[in-house]
């Protein structure tokens, strides 16, 4: 994940190119659909009782969350 870059769009989003290269191949070692692994690596869901929200991430989000996750040793997808 080194490699990938994530982009942010007006401060508020982020979003992973699809010509990224690099997160390519991740998510093929690993054996990850990319599309579901670009967004939920980007947006985050909380469920509350029968309600749930889908929201997305800021740049400084994503960064913390990525740091958190390889820093534990897992990854929720």
């Amino acid at each position: 994940m080194g490699n990938v870059v994530i982009n942010e769009e007006n401060g508020e989003s982020t979003f992973v190119k699809p010509s990224d290269k690099s997160f390519s191949t991740f998510c093929s070692l690993l054996k990850l659909d990319e599309d579901r692994m670009r967004t939920w690596l980007c947006n985050k869901r909380i469920k509350t009782g029968v309600e749930v929200v889908n929201t997305t991430l800021n740049l400084n989000q994503v960064e913390y969350y990525l740091s958190y996750q390889f820093e534990n040793e897992f990854l929720i997808i």
